[in-house]
């Protein structure tokens, strides 16, 4: 009991958080704070063009920046491709969608109605309200992931302290269980053993029936011949008597 209240008390310690945890937080969410910054910059440079130079000019150099923001977009994909790296990943979406949100900006300025454009330049306030958003939600699940796993590493230790008490009587049962399965093992050996056994004596049997047919054949087969050999042998002696007594008639 003592040993398991400490273990709590050291829990409770842990679930503030670490320095590698905080500083693991800062640096994602300064970093997303640095590129919502670098949007913020961007946009409000692009309506300052807008606002102040020819028409003609800001076309070709929204669309010159466009194509670089597609391009670097493209190696951000790359790089998240070949690192396997998740995060890299958003940032290469996130960069996607202002690729396409720049390359739609003449259209948007020019074509469309004066309260659509004027919305529409309030773009860095939404990349500004995403990102701090975002910052928000890594923090708190940074922070929650962190508590869970000190949750867990609790309940393994409870685990552990219930499950002692049972280690006497897993030890009995997988005895048994050892010892049933060492029987069968025995059984089927037995029954093996028998098995082959009796295939022995049924070969046994199964000769013996054949050198028995083949003596009845062979003792059939000599009486046979014995029987044509009396057979003859009276022949001659018929031949022999019939030749005598026709000499004697001839005298």
């Amino acid at each position: 009991m003592e040993k398991e209240i400490q273990i709590e008390k050291e829990l409770e310690n842990k679930r503030k958080l670490s320095k590698e945890v905080k500083d693991d937080i800062n640096k994602k969410v300064f970093t997303n704070l640095d590129f919502s910054i670098l949007y913020m910059m961007l946009m409000i440079s692009i309506n300052i063009l807008y606002l102040n130079i020819d028409l003609p000019e800001f076309i070709t150099g929204v669309k010159l920046f466009s194509v670089l923001s597609i391009v670097v977009t493209v190696a951000v994909f790359e790089a998240a491709y070949r690192k396997e790296n998740i995060e890299i990943m958003f940032y290469g979406i996130e960069l996607l969608i202002f690729s396409i949100i720049v390359m739609y900006i003449p259209y948007i300025y020019i074509y469309l109605e004066d309260k659509i454009r004027q919305i529409f330049m309030l773009t860095p306030v939404f990349f500004a309200i995403y990102y701090v958003e975002k910052s928000i939600f890594i923090t708190l699940k940074l922070s929650i992931d962190y508590r869970n796993n000190i949750s867990d590493v609790k309940e393994i230790v409870k685990d552990e302290e219930n499950s002692s008490y049972l280690d006497e009587e897993s030890t009995k049962i997988i005895k048994e269980v050892n010892a049933i399965e060492a029987a069968k093992k025995e059984e089927r050996k037995i029954i093996k053993e028998a098995k082959k056994k009796q295939k022995q004596n049924e070969e046994k049997l199964e000769t013996k029936k054949v050198k028995s047919s083949t003596k009845s054949k062979n003792e059939l087969s000599t009486l046979e011949d014995n029987k044509q050999a009396s057979k003859k042998v009276n022949k001659t002696k018929k031949e022999t008597s019939k030749n005598k007594t026709s000499k004697k008639n001839k005298e």
